[in-house]
């Protein structure tokens, strides 16, 4: 619960400041204000355990209750209703997605694997290992493209009970040392490709210090959102290493005329 937790405070932290805003609203008073926040970031955290799948409800709802307070106390339920449609689809529908500049992420990290160099290689390079010994011990099973052997299929279990498919190319491969591939998920509604470079290390102590970078270009900023909110971009191995740094920037794409980037 409390890793779930803080892996959702960014959530946490707007529906604190749109809890209050509400509240002004609503109050006209800092501390009524401030206590209608924290009852909005106890809900939050209650929808977060009990209903997950909906969490993008949480700051389209406050939202909705913030611009409500605008309008004469007897449309208080029915504006909330209203704003809270207008803003889940302007920040979580595709409406948007063919205007504004497309992002990219880079994130960088290091950890240390209380596992072998050989080992690792096998949970982190697709197709090197059985499935089950796949670091996120959620991969079913895998099969090469039979017309290229550095083509790779994969799928993935759910939490709902389905499962993911997903495409690796493998573009560098150097055994127990390096190696890099283009992360694809076949579906239309995450086009967007993740590029993967793993260099690993051997440690004195038989450890492995495992150096990864992921970079995704072509983000729309409901994507870009929604990954930000969750603190949650596809690299994170927690239970299966230790995290010693990490460092992760976000820019425009280089298809955007000025790139402005910005570091995390």
């Amino acid at each position: 619960m409390l890793h779930l937790v803080y892996h959702q405070r960014h959530r946490l932290l707007i529906a604190g400041a749109l809890g209050g805003l509400a509240g002004l609203g609503l109050a006209g008073a800092e501390l009524a204000a401030a206590m209608i926040a924290g009852c909005a970031i106890l809900t939050a955290a209650v929808v977060l355990a009990v209903a997950p799948d909906r969490r993008g409800c949480i700051e389209t709802g406050l939202a909705g209750l913030a611009l409500a307070t605008l309008l004469p106390q007897p449309l208080l339920v029915p504006g909330t209703l209203l704003f809270a449609g207008l803003v889940h689809q302007l920040i979580h529908g595709p409406i948007l997605d063919g205007v504004g500049p497309r992002l990219s992420l880079q994130s960088d990290r290091t950890v240390r694997v209380p596992l072998p160099v050989e080992a690792v290689w096998k949970a982190v390079v697709p197709g090197a290992g059985p499935a089950e010994t796949h670091w996120t011990g959620a991969m079913l099973d895998h099969a090469a493209d039979p017309d290229d052997i550095d083509t790779l299929y994969m799928r993935f279990a759910m939490p709902d009970g389905l499962f993911d498919e997903m495409t690796a190319t493998l573009i560098e491969r150097r055994p127990h040392r390096r190696a890099s591939f283009l992360l694809e998920r076949d579906d239309v509604t995450a086009p967007e490709a993740a590029l993967f470079e793993y260099d690993l290390q051997r440690t004195d102590g038989g450890d492995t210090l495992l150096h990864s970078r992921m970079v995704m270009d072509g983000l729309s900023p409901r994507r870009a959102f929604t990954m930000w909110c969750d603190d949650s971009y596809g690299d994170e191995m927690d239970g299966f290493a230790r995290t010693l740094r990490k460092k992760r920037c976000w820019s425009r794409s280089a298809a955007d005329p000025q790139p402005d980037a910005l570091t995390a």
